[in-house]
């Protein structure tokens, strides 16, 4: 497999898992519990691209995506992966975007955190 096969590979997982947790906590029984799974599974796929160093070659693609909770899970990540500005740039936008709901609650919540840190 070559190396962009498996950059875009790893985004199409680090998509699934977002793309499930959103569904799981905007449907008509939410299930933190479900959700956190996702959560655990996505932080354990960016705890080996850290390990590896392809974080950024993995998730920068992602902040152009046009699905909104995608762009907020990627650039939560990368506050922490040497993409603060951009990244800091783009969870301020969606944050600031009422209409996004529990995207922009999100978006809030990663720079509040990324702020006190």
């Amino acid at each position: 497999m070559s190396e962009s096969d498996e950059l875009e590979t790893a985004r199409q997982q680090f998509a699934a898992h977002v793309q499930a947790e959103e569904a799981i906590m905007n449907s008509s029984a939410p299930s933190a519990a479900r959700a956190n799974k996702h959560v655990e599974a996505t932080d354990a796929l960016v705890d080996e691209w850290a390990d590896r160093g392809i974080v950024k070659k993995v998730l920068v693609p992602l902040l152009d995506s046009p699905e909104a909770a995608l762009r907020c899970a990627a650039a939560s990540y990368l506050l922490y992966h040497g993409e603060s500005e951009r990244a800091a740039a783009i969870l301020e936008e969606l944050a600031s975007d009422d209409s996004l709901g529990s995207v922009a609650s999100s978006a809030d919540t990663a720079l509040l955190a990324w702020e006190q840190e």
